[in-house]
């Protein structure tokens, strides 16, 4: 167990790529008014892209990045508190000073709370995802409200395989609950799931209302299901707009379904996108339609689209 304040620099903060395996643990800390991050895993200049890191059961509170993982595979960052820091709670990247080419890769980001975060609190950007962020407790009282719950970046011209985002209860940001967005239209990723998260209050104006999820990119397979979204304020008070809103970017299939988008202030979805098919078991026209098959809103039962 270790205690640090380091007012310049990391609390924590440990270079990675000597050898491909390095099974270190970081566990049981406290890091406190670190002015980069409480706990930082980096990897360094030419080294290997190691892999067998884990975060578990920290205290990381009040310094200017929470937790990041830069540059490693497979790290595990669970059950840790990680609350009131500046810039971001948890952020997942490359190192940019040390190997910019390097990004981290299929970490496994589960069971943390994450609680007001002055901007972003799960901050992903990334060429080479593959990331699960799950069963995480992610939000914001007013007073601390940050902007995104969770934000995913991709860079120029990646092609990411994998990327999971479940099971997460994420609550009053200002801007949105869950944000995909790309550096540009030539990313995409080959199948994206967001399942069984509990998102709501999201939007601080009525004026600027701001979605539960937003989905900006290019997907091969997306499967959107079993989410529940809402805005608790009163009728004329609601900021958060849609349960999903697709502004941009082409989806190649579609399977969205089973979700509870209810009292939202402009209703259940806003789908603009480039869509090219839905998926199963969304219904085609003719179909035979069952309860799997919907979406909800607080004013009536729809079916998801199909195309004419």
């Amino acid at each position: 167990e270790l205690t640090t304040f380091v007012f310049g620099a990391s609390g924590i903060g440990i270079g990675t790529g000597l050898r491909s395996v390095e099974d270190g643990i970081i566990a049981g800390n406290i890091a406190t008014d670190c002015g980069n991050f409480g706990i930082f895993l980096e990897g360094q200049y030419n080294g290997a892209i190691s892999t067998g890191a884990k975060i578990i059961g920290n205290t990381v509170m009040w310094n200017n990045r929470g937790i990041g993982d830069y540059g490693t595979d497979g790290t595990i960052i669970a059950e840790n508190h990680i609350l009131f820091n500046t810039t971001v709670g948890l952020k997942s990247g490359t190192a940019p000073f040390i190997n910019p080419s390097q990004y981290a890769r299929n970490g496994q980001y589960i069971n943390n709370i994450i609680k007001n975060t002055s901007n972003i609190a799960v901050y992903i950007e990334s060429k080479e995802l593959g990331q699960r962020i799950a069963d995480n407790i992610i939000s914001s009282d007013y007073g601390y409200l940050g902007s995104d719950g969770i934000k995913i970046l991709l860079f120029s011209g990646a092609t990411v395989k994998e990327l999971k985002i479940e099971n997460n209860t994420i609550y009053r940001f200002y801007s949105k609950g869950i944000s995909l967005e790309p550096n540009d239209g030539s990313a995409k990723y080959e199948t994206v799931i967001i399942s069984s998260n509990l998102i709501y209050d999201i939007g601080t104006s009525t004026l600027t209302k701001k979605p539960a999820i937003l989905s900006n990119s290019n997907i091969a397979n997306y499967l959107i299901t079993d989410n529940i979204a809402y805005d608790t304020r009163s009728i004329g008070s609601k900021t958060q707009s849609y349960g999903l809103q697709i502004s941009s970017g082409t989806i190649d299939s579609l399977s969205y379904w089973n979700n509870q988008f209810k009292d939202n202030a402009d209703g259940l979805d806003s789908l603009l996108g480039t869509i090219t098919s839905y998926g199963s078991p969304n219904p085609q026209k003719g179909d035979v339609l069952y309860e799997g098959a919907f979406n909800i809103d607080s004013d009536f039962i729809r079916v998801n689209r199909w195309n004419d």
